[in-house]
């Protein structure tokens, strides 16, 4: 289906935020939002009438290597660039 810059589902922002070892503080001030605003998201499914605060999410983790891609039959995943994960705080590579 193809990479988007925008997460479909707010379990996808969980996924990147964890991989990349951010805090929901971190997030929010990388992405302009309320911390709330952040971990509101994550726990729903992503609404069109708060468009603008995935929009905003999906941008400040494109912007570390971060992408989401829809899978078909309704899947999704988020797709890590090698430099995305080598400049997490942990090196959540080493994890893996």
């Amino acid at each position: 289906m193809g990479t988007r810059p925008r997460p479909d589902h707010g379990r996808q922002i969980a996924a990147a935020r964890a991989v990349l070892r951010m805090s929901t503080k971190d997030l929010a001030a990388a992405s302009g939002l309320h911390e709330k605003s952040v971990s509101y998201n994550e726990r729903k499914r992503l609404l069109p009438r708060y468009a603008h605060a995935a929009d905003s999410i999906g941008k400040a983790l494109t912007g570390l290597g971060v992408s989401f891609e829809t899978r078909a039959g309704g899947g999704f995943a988020v797709v890590f660039s090698a430099a995305a994960v080598e400049a997490s705080p942990t090196n959540a590579a080493a994890r893996f």
